[in-house]
């Protein structure tokens, strides 16, 4: 059965990642059923240093950022009415000179 999933399986995970096979495990390899262990916070997050508008000085372009052609930015705002969550706002000049945002929480 493991086998037949594989074989199916295979192929797809190849098209999804074709230049990257690292992605697709070998035949037979054994995957962890429980949930990794959470990577450390930093202590004492001081939430209030990290608002403000940041700025992208180099960078491989996330898929939204494929017409921008300079001036990426994004905003960091706390979300309205909560201590804990953080909006933002990126943005970048297009390269028709109009400013592409996307805003996410």
């Amino acid at each position: 059965m493991a086998s037949l999933c594989w074989t199916l399986l295979l192929p797809l995970l190849a098209t999804l990642a074709p230049a990257s096979p690292a992605f697709i495990p070998a035949p037979g390899a054994a995957f962890h059923q429980t949930a990794p262990t959470p990577p450390p916070t930093v202590p004492d997050f001081n939430l209030t240093r990290y608002l403000g508008r940041w700025y992208q000085l180099a960078a491989i372009p996330a898929p939204f950022q494929s017409d921008c052609t300079g001036g990426v930015r994004a905003d960091y705002s706390l979300a309205s009415g909560a201590l804990t969550e953080v909006d933002v706002l990126n943005a970048c000049v297009a390269a028709n000179g109009t400013v592409s945002e996307l805003a996410g929480r």
